[in-house]
């Protein structure tokens, strides 16, 4: 598929992505999440799986990735995020590049959904980027609701993220999920309006 035709949306988790991305599928387009695009290719590598279980003692199982032990590791600890990265995003990046090469092309534009779009080189990938943002303490009380974690945890889920202005300063559509549904629809479509003008 022509990168022209993708449309990456990232921002921090928690800040409404997948709200908006659902807007985009009902509007017609196809999307892949990252996050499930992310944890298929690592379940199905058994030399990443081993590499991790190398890395973070504990956290590798029967040959079956524990998230629960080793998601509060990582975001805890930013050496040993970078070091889960390391081992993870050449892998997403690389098998992430082949879906995309491999979309039939249609009318409306593919929709990659991820988080770290930026920092691991997938923007590349996206011939338009949108970033969404929202106040970091409502993002708290997202992860909280949808991950079923402590506080504390999802607070070190978002410090571990970027702040609002690196996603801003990258991005060809900016969408602040702080305003309310409707308004974030509302500018979900006028990003696909500003994708089309580009074409």
């Amino acid at each position: 598929m022509d990168r022209a035709r993708v449309i990456g949306v990232t921002g921090q988790t928690g800040a409404g992505k997948s709200l908006i991305t659902g807007w985009l599928r009902e509007a017609g387009c196809p999307a892949i999440d990252c996050d499930a695009f992310a944890k298929e290719v690592m379940d199905g590598d058994p030399a990443c799986i081993g590499e991790i279980g190398a890395a973070f003692p504990g956290c590798v199982r029967d040959g079956v990735i524990d998230r629960g032990k080793l998601g509060p590791l990582v975001f805890s600890d930013p050496e040993k995020l970078a070091a889960l990265n390391e081992i993870v995003n050449p892998r997403i990046l690389r098998a992430l590049k082949e879906t995309i090469d491999g979309w039939p092309e249609g009318e409306m534009p593919l929709i990659v959904d991820g988080a770290t779009l930026i920092e691991t080189g997938a923007a590349d990938l996206c011939g338009f980027l949108v970033a969404v943002t929202c106040s970091a303490a409502e993002r708290i009380k997202r992860i909280v609701a949808r991950d079923n974690i402590s506080e504390n945890q999802a607070r070190n889920r978002v410090a571990s993220q970027r702040e609002d202005r690196f996603y801003a300063a990258r991005a060809d559509w900016v969408i602040d999920n702080s305003a309310g549904p409707q308004a974030a629809k509302e500018a979900a479509g006028e990003a696909l309006r500003r994708w089309k003008e580009r074409l």
